[in-house]
């Protein structure tokens, strides 16, 4: 009995003493825990929903490209990764979704950029003459940085020179591009020989001599392309290896130039070879009218008689009849004079 009544007194002492005390501290009431009973819950975070960031697929443009969260919450911030690219490829992009009250929320999705297609490249047919020079065709408009690859009747080179019709395909890459096959005809035409080859045949006149072979001969012919040949004709007649012609007479003379990268070019000239000193020396007997006065005699002579080589004979006749001492005539009347040399070959 003693230890009861000692435990009760000690009770009513203490709560005498916490009695006390909160009477001494009005200002200043307890702080309880809220109450946790059956049916509370503490509030918890929100889930993000309605973020909308889907895939996308652009066509490469020099240009960066990005990919965006929308429908973002107020409050929740987004911070992405890998959402951005230039270049062709796929980024494997994603976005970190935060906010206060919110549950971290992490979506991912795919940029893809895609090659574009060369656009106004062209690659035309062409046509041109030998230049004994490659001749090439080239792609216009093609980008700056691409590379063209040539092939010419499927053999890469950078042209050709010879003579022919070529198919020509023409491979286009770049970074960035998807790859592009163009193909032409470029055709090599015989060329023809211009003014720079002066090709001239010029017209002479020789005299003849016995023995004796005269010709023409193309002038500059010894600028001519290598491979090409010359053909003279006389008259109509190939003179091979050009030897000409020894006879007297007027030729027409035709040189035929030709070589397998041009085209056949004629030029054409006049050979006269002359045997008589008319021909010769331009001898002409010119009409002439006297007035008669008795005892004076009469005569033609040749315009240019002085200028014949010597040893040469001119015998002249009147009507016919010779004028030994070549003294004239001293009748009145018409002559018919004629004049005739006796030196041989003349």
């Amino acid at each position: 009995m003693k230890r009861v009544r000692a435990f009760i007194l000690a009770m009513i002492f203490a709560f005498s003493a916490v009695g006390l005390s909160a009477c001494a501290n009005t200002n200043n009431p307890p702080v309880y825990p809220p109450p946790v009973g059956p049916g509370t819950q503490p509030e918890q975070d929100k889930e993000i929903t309605g973020v909308i960031f889907n895939n996308a697929t652009y066509t490469y443009n020099g240009l960066q490209k990005t990919l965006r969260a929308s429908n973002i919450p107020q409050g929740v911030t987004a911070i992405y990764s890998n959402n951005t690219g230039t270049n062709v490829g796929e980024y494997n992009a994603s976005v970190t979704l935060s906010g206060e009250g919110y549950v971290t929320k992490t979506l991912t999705a795919k940029l893809t950029i895609a090659p574009a297609e060369f656009k106004f490249v062209e690659f035309n047919d062409a046509t041109v003459a030998y230049t004994g020079e490659d001749i090439s065709l080239k792609v216009k408009y093609a980008p700056n940085g691409s590379t063209v690859v040539y092939t010419y009747n499927g053999e890469q080179a950078d042209g050709v020179k010879q003579i022919g019709t070529y198919e020509v395909t023409a491979n286009i890459s770049m970074a960035n591009y998807v790859d592009k096959e163009l193909t032409a005809n470029l055709t090599i035409v015989k060329a023809t020989f211009g003014k720079e080859y002066g090709l001239k045949l010029e017209s002479d006149i020789v005299d003849y001599e016995e023995g004796t072979s005269h010709k023409l001969e193309l002038i500059n012919s010894e600028e001519l392309p290598e491979g090409t040949t010359i053909k003279y004709y006389y008259n109509g007649e190939e003179s091979d290896n050009n030897v000409g012609v020894s006879e007297p007479g007027e030729y027409q003379v035709r040189a035929v130039v030709s070589n397998p990268n041009y085209e056949d070019q004629e030029v054409t000239a006049t050979l006269t070879v002359r045997t008589t000193y008319e021909e010769k020396y331009g001898l002409v007997l010119e009409d002439k009218t006297y007035t008669y006065y008795e005892g004076v005699s009469y005569k033609l002579l040749l315009n240019k008689s002085m200028d014949l080589p010597s040893g040469t004979n001119v015998e002249y006749y009147y009507n016919g009849i010779k004028d030994e001492a070549n003294a004239g005539v001293t009748g009145l009347g018409e002559y018919r004079v004629s004049s005739k040399s006796n030196r041989k070959n003349r």
